[in-house]
């Protein structure tokens, strides 16, 4: 059944009874709580980090974005010290860089994904009102839109429908 396939998933077990590499998944799962944990008390830092990852139409949460984060700079300041040959300065200076360039793709990631709902807003408005025309209520032109539209523009009006169905006014839902 499908709970025994989610608790299998869960608990690590393979189909035959075994787990399967727990302890990779175990010291994942801890620094990832460790994250959230750091990020449940700094609040205003996570809703900041959260509002940065979805705008840039980023697939993960804030604590996996801080681990992200935290091994691309113990990665860049590893290899800077390599290629450098011990050197601190260019140690420093990949270290910097890994700190600062997975900010800088994210606001890259966020400008382009504004660029191309930008570009897609008048075609989805057109197919709004034409749906409109049509005798559609407007939440069944919201799901055309879904199925119809461009990314990122779909994404976005699902995430209106999903918010929707679970009881939000579709005012609120649309902000």
């Amino acid at each position: 059944t499908a709970e025994e396939a989610v608790e299998m998933y869960t608990s690590g077990r393979t189909g035959t009874g075994h787990h399967a590499a727990a302890p990779q998944q175990d010291q994942l799962a801890t620094a990832k709580s460790a994250a959230a944990e750091l990020l449940r008390r700094n609040q205003s830092i996570e809703m900041r980090i959260n509002a940065r990852l979805e705008a840039a139409g980023s697939q993960l949460n804030a604590s996996e974005w801080l681990l992200l984060h935290v091994g691309i700079v113990i990665v860049a300041g590893f290899v800077g010290t390599v290629i450098g040959s011990g050197s601190l300065v260019i140690g420093l200076l990949f270290l910097a860089g890994g700190i600062l360039l997975p900010w800088m793709f994210l606001g890259f990631k966020r400008r382009s994904r504004r660029n191309k709902f930008s570009k897609a807003l008048p075609d989805t408005l057109q197919l709004m009102a034409g749906s409109l025309t049509a005798g559609l209520s407007l939440a069944q032109s919201i799901d055309t839109i879904v199925n119809e539209g461009v990314d990122p523009i779909s994404s976005e009006f699902r995430r209106v429908l999903v918010e929707t169905r679970l009881g939000v006014s579709l005012e609120t839902a649309l902000e």
